[in-house]
Parts: C-alpha cells; structure tokens; sequence
C-alpha cells in the first residue's frame, strides 16, 4: 500500500511537471503515434514504447523527453541467485536521480539506447537549426 501510494505521487509529479512546461500534449501525441514497443523480458518491468521525442514505461511509470538525457549506460546486475539482467542506467540532465530501465538481454538494452541517441541527436540538430538565420 505504502509503494503505490508512493508510485502514485510520483506519477502525478511528473504529469504535473510536464503540464507545466506544455510538454504533456506532445507527449500524449507521440504515445499514440508510436507503434514501437518492446518487451523488456523482465517479469517485474513493463514493456517500453519508443516514440519520436518520448521514452515511455509502463512500470515503473516513466514519460522521459529524449532531449533530457544527458546520459545512458548499459550496465550488469548479478542477481543474488545466479543469473544477471542488465540494466540501460538514464542520467538526466535536470535531475538527481538515475532512471534503471531493466532488460533480460544485454542487445535489446544496446538496441534502446542506441536508438534513443539518434532520435536525441535529430532533435538536437532541429533545435538548433530552427534558430539558426
């Protein structure tokens, strides 16, 4: 009860948060747009969604701007049973805290994260040459 009171505040600050900068339209419009989902292969986690400009995650709820990720890292988890998962390890640039996106296997962790750095980079270069005269 504890935990999804919890998970709840944070899933309200964070549409709160993108309500507030006039991200949450763009937001809710790439959803719907995107057809890329992927299955993370881990029981505890939900499948990701790859949109244009978003990273979404069911659970642990997550609605990440790509052009917030300042950066990612593949890393490895033992399990304390034997066996490991891996996890894509997002630093944000307007944050203090990490955001661990687990996977079964080490190339669909690799896959996302490659993806996300070129969708990052595009948006990067249409942000600047908008500006530019």
């Amino acid at each position: 009860m504890i935990l999804k009171k919890k998970e709840n505040k944070r899933i309200t600050e964070m549409l709160d948060n993108l309500e507030n900068i006039k991200h949450l339209k763009f937001a809710k419009e790439d959803f719907l747009r995107s057809d890329r989902i992927l299955a993370t292969g881990v029981v505890s986690m939900s499948d990701i969604k790859l949109g244009d400009r978003y990273l979404f995650s069911v659970y642990p709820a997550y609605i990440i701007p790509y052009i917030y990720i300042q950066k990612m890292e593949v890393e490895r988890f033992y399990r304390r049973h034997g066996g490991s998962i891996y996890y894509l390890d997002i630093i944000l640039k307007r944050s203090f805290q990490n955001i661990k996106i687990y996977f079964a296997k080490e190339d669909v962790a690799e896959k996302v994260k490659e993806f996300i750095l070129e969708k990052n980079k595009n948006l990067n270069e249409k942000e600047n040459t908008k500006w530019d005269i």
